[in-house]
Formats: C-alpha cells, structure tokens, sequence
C-alpha cells in the first residue's frame, strides 16, 4: 500500500496535479521511468508532458497560492491524468508550498496492483506520447 494525497501546484503557468507521498516506492506499479522519486523537500518528479521542458537536474519554480519556490528535477513519471502534466512531491516538498496543510491528517490510501512496468518499454511510450 501507498499512503499519498493529490494537491493542486502550478508549474509553467500550468495547474497540475501533484502526487504527494513519502514513499512513492511502496508501491508495485511504479509510474517512475526515468531515475528517481522525490526523496526530499527540495525534489519533484515530473510528468512525462513535462520532461522535454525540465531535463533532470535543473531547477523548476512551483507554485501554490501565493508561494512559489524552486525545486530540483529527480526524475521522470508517466500517468494518464492531464495527459502526462502531473509531478510528484514529497510530503515535506509539498508542505514548503502550503505550510497550513495537514497532509498527515488528509492522506488517501491506495492499493496499487499489477505488474512493474519494464522502464524501457514506459520510457518508449511516454516519449511516444509526448511527440
């Protein structure tokens, strides 16, 4: 089981949903297809949408109400919510952008089955559909 919540965040003039967990890796049906998981506070995981924009290693400014802050590209995940324009942040990076939430306190819990996507074979279709 996973234990996460879906926030709101901005990135690119764009709303997206962000995925927000400490424990992305918990998880059978890892959506990661590139590198990593946000580990940190000051990581994100981007949408495939996203990766040709935001290469990993450079920094991205996110936003949320009135906040915004930079955060630094880990890696890449492939979801078919908003066509590939969703991110993944720790509960602590989320927590930067939104000091009064209660992530803690307002978490889903979803059961996540299947078998692991082979990373090439997602990679291939995430740059397939962003093309």
């Amino acid at each position: 089981m996973i234990a996460y919540t879906t926030a709101r965040v901005g990135i690119d003039g764009t709303q997206m949903p962000a995925f927000v967990s400490d424990d992305f890796d918990a998880t059978r049906n890892d959506i990661r297809y590139e590198d990593n998981h946000p580990a940190t506070a000051h990581e994100i995981a981007m949408g495939s949408a996203l990766a040709d924009a935001h290469p990993i290693g450079s920094k991205v400014t996110v936003s949320h109400g009135g906040t915004a802050l930079s955060y630094t590209v880990v890696g890449y995940i492939q979801s078919v919510n908003d066509g590939g324009t969703v991110c993944e942040l720790t509960n602590a990076g989320y927590t930067r952008l939104d000091p009064d939430s209660h992530t803690t306190r307002t978490r889903s819990t979803c059961t996540a089955t299947g078998p692991t996507p082979r990373a090439s074979s997602v990679r291939s279709k995430a740059r397939a559909a962003t093309s």
